[in-house]
């Protein structure tokens, strides 16, 4: 919604979702809750907008600027900008598209608290702990998961990002990096040397860091994206970045500001979805710090070469043949 839809009102939206995936459960339900309500506000506003106020073409700006020695101009509308758009169908009738998102975002929402009350209510009419196993087998543990391939499968239902969230960070930020190709994926692409560098103990000394510089840098893109004011025209950098083709090119690799050619904003999404991912392997290192035994319930993700000549180290599959055979 945020990105498809970009405007100023949702700035706020943009810092508390990106701000929620650093924390808890219970930060991210009212994260949730806060901005149902902003929407909802935001809906009737641009509702209210478009059927009763028509003098749209008055917050219009036409900015100038110079493109390898022709001159060319953009015109911009500092209420587009702010998130009030012109209905398509004309004065006195609402563009239900323009809202549309905000509509799923609200049924998203609602449909989420319908299933946790529903959940609740299910769990205390049946005598049945409130407190969820947040795993899809329960009955599945490090323990017996090399059993068979039925429990290996179920384990990684359970674990499998537990188990393999950097390798998973990892493939996701090669992905982004052969879409964007741009500084976030030179960026990126040290980082997964870093990754692959270091001990996964020192590994999880710089992964907070990691996630409050990829945090802030998603904000910076979107206000970067969704650029000034548009009265602002002549204090941006614009007419700069637009002068040459060279410039222009180096803008966007970059992902700098730019009223009359922007960046382009589909890439925030990989952006979040990787945030997303780093935070939730930040969860698994947090579980890590609480396993007190090697191989309680899920294991522990330590490096085992260490533990090659141990004769008291238990091997859970010591006949490798044998099982896959």
């Amino acid at each position: 919604m945020c990105v498809f839809d970009m405007c100023a009102l949702y700035v706020p939206i943009v810092i508390l979702f990106t701000a929620s995936c650093m924390f808890g459960h219970s930060f991210n339900t009212v994260v949730i809750y806060l901005n149902s309500c902003w929407v909802q506000l935001l809906i009737i506003l641009r509702l209210l907008y478009m059927n009763q106020y028509h003098g749209h073409d008055q917050w219009n700006y036409v900015g100038y600027y110079t493109r390898n020695g022709h001159p060319f101009n953009k015109t911009l509308n500092t209420a587009d900008w702010l998130g009030f758009h012109q209905s398509k169908h004309g004065v006195d009738y609402a563009d239900f598209s323009q809202v549309l998102l905000c509509f799923l975002y609200l049924g998203m929402a609602t449909l989420t608290r319908v299933v946790a009350i529903w959940m609740k209510n299910f769990r205390i009419s049946r005598n049945i702990p409130l407190n969820q196993t947040r795993v899809l087998f329960p009955d599945i543990t490090y323990l017996n998961c090399h059993d068979n391939t039925g429990n290996m499968l179920k384990f990684f239902a359970n674990y499998g990002f537990y188990r393999f969230g950097c390798e998973v960070c990892a493939v996701v930020a090669c992905i982004i990096m052969l879409i964007r190709m741009d500084i976030v994926a030179v960026g990126l692409s040290f980082w997964l040397l870093l990754i692959f560098s270091l001990r996964r103990s020192l590994l999880r000394i710089v992964w907070l860091p990691t996630i409050v510089l990829a945090a802030s840098g998603l904000v910076l893109q979107y206000l970067a994206t969704l650029g000034w004011w548009p009265s602002y025209w002549n204090h941006s950098l614009t007419r700069y970045w637009s002068s040459t083709d060279f410039l222009l090119r180096i803008q966007q690799f970059c992902h700098f500001p730019n009223m009359a050619h922007p960046p382009i904003k589909e890439k925030l999404s990989l952006d979040y979805l990787l945030l997303l991912l780093l935070c939730r392997q930040w969860r698994a290192f947090q579980r890590e710090w609480k396993i007190k035994s090697r191989y309680s319930v899920a294991g522990r993700n330590i490096h085992v070469f260490d533990l090659f000549e141990d004769p008291e180290n238990e091997n859970p599959v010591p006949d490798f043949m044998t099982y896959t055979r």
